[in-house]
Order: C-alpha cells, then sequence, then structure tokens
C-alpha cells in the first residue's frame, strides 16, 4: 500500500501579444537595449519581494534550470545582454499581485513573469497530508475544478474565485502592467499546462508500473485531472507518454515522467522515499521543469507575436524571434549549450510549434 505526503501541482499560462507595445507603457524597455540593461540592473539588485522586477532565479529552487539555459554556473555573472539574447523574463513576485491566497487544505502561490511579447502566470499548490493515491486525485480535482479561492489583490480587493477565474483575473492584471492604459483587450485565457510531482510517501514505492496498475491510472489522474476510477484505459503507459530519461535518472526502472499534450507527472520513487535531502531534489527538479516548460511556450509566443506583425519593421522584434528560433532549437536537439529535457521535445511535437518555428525560420530568412 502506497501512502502519500505531499504533493506539487503548477499551472502554467501564457498570454502572447497579438501587437507590439508601444512606447511610453510600462514594458516598453524591452524594445531598447539600454532601457533593458537598466531595468536588468535594478531587478538583480532588488532586495525586497515587493520589490517591481526580480530575475527569475530569485529563489534557490529551479536555479539550476537557469544555470543550464544560460550557460552560467554563477547566477550573478550573467549580465543583461546575455539575459535580453536568452528572453529571460522579469519575474513579479507573489506580494506585487496578491497579499494573499486563503483556501483550505493546500498553500499556493501566484507568480507574474514578464516577456517581451508575452505575460505568464504560474500558480503553485503544495498539499500535505497523509493520503492514499484516489485521495490524492480527489485532491487535484477539486483544485483544478472546484475548490474557491479567496483571493486579497495587492490594490486591496477581494475576490472569491474557481482556479481558472483567478488564473484569467490575474493575468489580466498582468497584461495591464505591460500594455499600461494603451487600449489592448487581452484574448481568452486557455486551460494551463500543468506539473505534478509527488514529493514525499511511504509504502511499497519501488514497484514497478506497468499498462492498466493503480501506478499508471495515477499518472493519468495527475495529468488529466480525473478520478481514479476515470483513468482506466484513457491513455497507454508506452514510447508516447513515458518521456525518455537523463541517464542520470534511469538508474531506477520505476522513475517515470509521464507526458501528454499539456501535462507532466514526475513520479521518482527512489527520492520520494529518501532522506530530507533527497526530499528537496524533487522539489527542485519540478520547478527546473517548470521553467523549461514556461520558457518553451514563451519562446513560442515570441515567434507567433513575430508572425503576427511580419510586415512591422522592428529590428528588437526581428532580433528576438532570430533568438527565439534558435533557442527552440537548440533545446529541440538537446544540445549541450542550453537546458536539455525530452519534456520540451514532446512539448514542441506534441503541440505542433515545429511549423511555427519554421514559418519563423522562413520570415527571418534562417532557415
Amino acid at each position: 500500500m502506497i501512502n502519500l505526503n505531499e504533493f506539487r501541482l503548477s499551472f502554467i499560462w501564457v498570454k502572447g501579444f497579438s501587437n507590439l507595445v508601444k512606447d511610453g507603457a510600462p514594458m516598453d524597455f524591452f524594445n531598447y537595449i539600454e532601457d533593458y540593461v537598466s531595468e536588468f540592473q535594478k531587478a538583480k539588485t532588488a532586495e525586497t519581494e515587493s520589490s517591481q522586477w526580480k530575475l527569475p532565479w530569485i529563489h534557490w529552487q529551479g536555479k539550476n534550470f537557469w544555470r543550464k539555459y544560460l550557460g552560467f554556473q554563477n547566477l550573478n555573472e550573467v549580465e543583461a545582454l546575455k539575459a535580453l539574447e536568452f528572453i529571460v523574463p522579469m519575474y513579479a513576485p507573489s506580494a506585487s499581485l496578491v497579499k494573499k491566497i486563503q483556501s483550505s487544505g493546500c498553500r499556493m502561490k501566484a507568480e507574474g513573469f514578464f516577456y517581451p511579447y508575452s505575460v505568464a502566470l504560474v500558480i503553485n499548490v503544495t498539499v500535505e497530508g497523509s493520503l492514499s493515491i484516489k485521495e490524492m486525485l480527489e485532491q487535484a480535482k477539486k483544485i483544478r475544478e472546484d475548490r474557491k479561492y479567496v483571493v486579497n489583490w495587492s490594490d486591496g480587493s477581494e475576490d472569491t474565485l474557481e482556479l481558472q477565474p483567478f488564473a484569467s483575473k490575474a493575468l489580466d492584471k498582468l497584461w495591464k502592467i505591460a500594455y499600461g492604459k494603451q487600449e489592448e483587450a487581452m484574448p481568452a485565457v486557455d486551460d494551463p499546462f500543468t506539473i505534478a510531482t509527488v514529493i514525499s510517501g511511504t509504502g511499497d514505492l519501488g514497484e514497478n508500473v506497468f499498462p492498466g496498475s493503480e501506478l499508471h491510472r495515477m499518472l493519468v489522474g495527475l495529468c488529466t485531472f480525473q478520478r481514479l476510477s476515470e483513468g482506466d484505459g484513457v491513455h497507454p503507459l508506452d514510447d508516447t507518454t513515458r518521456l525518455k530519461l537523463k541517464a542520470s535518472q534511469m538508474f531506477s526502472n520505476s522513475n517515470i515522467i509521464y507526458g501528454l499534450r499539456h501535462s507532466r507527472a514526475i513520479w521518482f520513487p527512489c527520492y520520494i522515499k529518501s532522506v530530507e535531502k533527497k526530499i528537496r531534489k524533487l522539489g527542485c527538479y519540478h520547478r527546473n521543469l517548470t521553467f523549461a516548460t514556461l520558457q518553451t511556450e514563451s519562446l513560442v509566443s515570441t515567434i507567433r507575436t513575430l508572425i503576427n506583425n511580419q510586415n512591422n519593421n522592428s529590428p528588437a522584434l526581428r532580433q528576438k524571434g532570430i533568438n527565439a528560433a534558435q533557442i527552440l532549437g537548440l533545446m529541440y536537439e538537446g544540445k549541450d549549450e542550453t537546458y536539455k529535457s525530452w519534456s520540451i521535445r514532446k512539448q514542441i511535437d506534441d503541440n505542433d510549434y515545429m511549423n511555427i518555428i519554421n514559418q519563423a525560420r522562413e520570415i527571418l530568412n534562417i532557415l
């Protein structure tokens, strides 16, 4: 019998700009190198949680993604021009968006990210307790679909909202920060990309996962937010859903990253049942994969903006389109120059992003 003590969920939304941010908007500094350098330096030295901008590696979990993505072991050495080249976002701490999120049975945190041509929201949820697999999936389904959250916004207002309306309102706030007073309506909010990781537990954790087993149905449930009984036979356990692992992750046949089009479930029992030091490793990996997913979606969003504005002669847009296409190519091929994960390749393949990338390459003449 398996008893689960902690699991984490991250919900990722990215909304791209159909039109370019005009001069005078709060985020127009992305269009000018000198302005960006100035804002980068401010974010680099920001010390308080209430600062408007920070760099995305401000917290220790997730630093490994940015180290490998940028090729710097010491992130303090990253210069503004390198960050601009790799389309690193400005990070809006939770305190700048919401003061408090009240929800029974879980901890929740909302984070905003500002890119040159998109805004992004990540909502992280942690659930602790003593849960069976069935109970964990019930909790995950309630978090995604049913539970209402009391949100105390940073402007003093308060709402009681389910997850999707909460995300829509938070993204609208981020959108207005980016555009300022410009009249640019935010498109409707789609379903998020989700990452789920079992962090700690006890019991028969090392048993092999085989098609139709309870663990297979658990992975499906964490990706689809179905109850355990609903997951039978819906999604296979084969090479299309069981992602390839890095060499360092392959020492146990029970280790699985299960992937569907817009979701991942991480099940690494060798770390789940280990000591506190190892448990921390799973939290870090969850954060790294969240950033990898976020960055992939945002780079694709940059390319979409380029395609939608291909008659615009903006040198900044053209250069960022070139950079985004090149970085996505490196990540897709699993090159050592940047962060490597088979999850990124599946994300690009499953969502037909390569067609978008190739369209941009043709526009930019970088085939």
